[in-house]
């Protein structure tokens, strides 16, 4: 058996130790993403396996391989049992190609090239609040991925992480006393398609672009075809459909700056009834995860995640009071909102 070494997160690590390896989180990044990419997961999902067989089948040289692997030990994705012979942690399972709640194709996503090429202008973006993706690539990240193969990976991410999501989301909340709910901005359809199939009194309203509606034509097609579902395609920023009792948007408002999303917000109250109500599905922002997808909007977008206290003053400028926030087991927690 190999010995155990102490990782970059053990106490006995100085802090020194600790910050280089933190200096050295594009490489952490870059691994997860190759790993992903050679579905290593997949390989492990049986049981152990030595370096000779992972090397036959991802086509990576031995050494090589092993030495990432072990550096991945060291992160907690893989585990070395014995020497040259690698399993799959808990948390490496999550790369599996194959479980619903996978997230290879969102580490795909977050450790490709032109994710990560803005991040140097990071400095820039903090001085002049212009996102540093659009330093790099001249346009918003959603009209770049129209116009570019990139869109693939994408959609794929989203919807990976949409998986997952849909469920949280269902088990969280009661949507049996709502005949519609509006997802705004709500992709392929995954998040919608999961409430339809469990309430089945439901309707539900898909507004998004029209590339992203389009796509979403397979998934929610039993629902079309039923009469419980209808595709808008449409920019959500600048009208929501009107008739629904409830408006879902999902990590949509971080995506924005205070001004492009208090004139979403204002576009839903418009359409809202007294009746109707608002759900903020986002990270956590008291979550380490949640800081750094902040960041991640900041950079990306210009925009920001938002505290219940900054979300609570936003929504009053929308004539809509927040109610309540509801935790979940997931990165994310759910915040419901109300006409004033």
């Amino acid at each position: 058996m190999t010995k155990t070494l102490p990782t970059s997160q053990s106490p006995d690590v100085s802090p020194a130790h600790h910050l280089l390896a933190m200096m050295f989180g594009t490489v952490q990044a870059q691994l997860v993403r190759v790993a992903a990419q050679l579905r290593v997961a997949d390989l492990l999902k049986d049981g152990p396996q030595p370096i000779a067989a992972l090397a036959e089948a991802t086509g990576v040289p031995a050494s090589p391989l092993a030495r990432m692997l072990r550096a991945l030990a060291d992160l907690g994705v893989v585990r070395e049992t014995e020497t040259d012979q690698f399993v799959c942690t808990p948390m490496g399972e999550l790369l599996r190609s194959d479980t619903p709640d996978s997230l290879r194709q969102y580490a795909i996503l977050t450790g490709s090239e032109w994710i990560a090429s803005p991040w140097p202008k990071l400095p820039q973006c903090l001085q002049t609040g212009t996102s540093a993706f659009e330093q790099v690539f001249g346009s918003p990240l959603y009209t770049y991925v129209q116009q570019h193969p990139e869109a693939a990976v994408f959609n794929d991410a989203l919807t990976a992480i949409s998986r997952q999501e849909a469920v949280v989301l269902r088990d969280v909340y009661d949507f049996s006393a709502v005949r519609t709910v509006v997802d705004v901005g709500g992709g392929q359809g995954l998040v919608l398609a999961t409430l339809l199939e469990t309430y089945p009194s439901l309707r539900g309203i898909l507004l998004d672009l029209p590339p992203a509606v389009a796509s979403a034509q397979t998934v929610l097609q039993p629902f079309i075809s039923s009469g419980r579902c209808q595709l808008h395609g449409g920019d959500f920023s600048r009208s929501v459909p009107i008739s629904g009792e409830a408006y879902l948007l999902k990590r949509i408002p971080p995506a924005f700056n205070d001004a492009q999303a208090l004139t979403l917000l204002r576009h839903c109250r418009e359409a809202m009834s007294p009746e109707s109500h608002i759900l903020i599905a986002d990270p956590d922002t008291s979550s380490l995860y949640g800081r750094l997808f902040d960041i991640a909007m900041l950079g990306i977008f210009d925009g920001r995640l938002r505290t219940d206290v900054e979300l609570q003053e936003l929504f009053a400028s929308a004539s809509l009071t927040l109610t309540r926030t509801i935790p979940t087991r997931s990165t994310l927690r759910l915040v419901e909102g109300r006409p004033m």
